[in-house]
């Protein structure tokens, strides 16, 4: 069940000393249309993970290509949203021992030769050197693979949907719209959001609560749009919660609000569709 605040915490003097410690600086999609994708593996690793690498979901998998120390290569893609099995057999396995018997030559061509053409077990591969079509496929499912020395990125489509049913909830029936609802699994509430807000600026903090459970939980959160000192407060509060476990949500409510009797500042939502409407919306998270 995700959970949304509908009111602006009053808190200033904790808020303004917490502003910066979340990087709230959104990413500039203007800027990333005109980046292009760098020969220096190290200046495209640190882009996108400057970009996405806040969100938990999303993996940097660096490995070497070829015989010895072979070249530096990046896998980056956004877990639960790709189909693993055909990422470590079909893309990994043969990147990292079947490249070994391939005749690499220190030239770009020729890595791409071999990566394009004998390295990829897939039927689905395409390649860009725009930056920003590289966060896009990203956040779209795909798999991304940057070689050292290489200015194209390969875009590798092995998207993976989840094979529960992602159901009407039953206490929220709508006559228009999507019927989708979330599930008990974090990881695919996370990739169901993803798939309707294909933003850069879709950011996941991930934590553990509780001392015995350890529960996963994730602030979700538009920058940009969300109001910084409201982001920090809420993490403030789910960081300041000592208990042994955290079983459903309503544990959550309890610890969060301001005093027992105060208006109720918590509301809930099993459907993606108002998790994200108030995503958009300026003092939500």
């Amino acid at each position: 069940m995700a959970k949304y605040f509908n009111k602006y915490i009053e808190n200033k003097d904790s808020m303004n000393n917490k502003n910066n410690e979340i990087g709230q600086q959104a990413v500039d999609n203007e800027l990333l249309k005109q980046t292009a994708v760098s020969l220096k593996l190290k200046d495209n690793y640190d882009l996108l993970k400057n970009t996405l690498g806040q969100n938990g979901d999303v993996v940097l998998r660096s490995f070497c290509l070829g015989m010895n120390e072979g070249y530096p290569a990046l896998i980056v893609y956004i877990e639960n949203m790709v189909d693993k099995t055909m990422l470590n057999n079909n893309i990994m396995k043969p990147l990292m021992f079947e490249s070994m018997d391939a005749n690499l030559k220190p030239t770009g061509k020729s890595i791409y030769e071999v990566v394009m053409n004998s390295a990829l077990a897939v039927s689905n591969v395409t390649n860009t050197r725009k930056m920003d079509e590289v966060v896009a496929a990203i956040l779209s499912g795909g798999v991304i693979l940057l070689v050292d020395g290489l200015a194209d990125a390969f875009i590798i489509d092995i998207r993976h949907h989840s094979q529960r049913a992602i159901s009407q909830p039953e206490d929220e029936i709508l006559v228009r719209g999507p019927r989708e609802g979330f599930v008990e699994t974090l990881r695919e509430n996370i990739a169901l959001l993803r798939r309707h807000i294909k933003s850069p600026n879709l950011v996941f903090d991930d934590m553990s609560i509780g001392r015995i459970t350890a529960t996963d939980v994730s602030v979700v959160y538009i920058k940009g749009v969300a109001s910084p000192p409201l982001v920090n407060q809420v993490k403030e509060r789910l960081q300041r919660i000592d208990i042994d476990g955290i079983l459903e949500s309503g544990y959550l409510e309890e610890f969060i609000e301001d005093h027992p009797y105060s208006p109720r500042i918590i509301s809930f939502a099993n459907r993606f569709k108002c998790v994200c409407e108030h995503c958009l919306v300026l003092i939500r998270v």
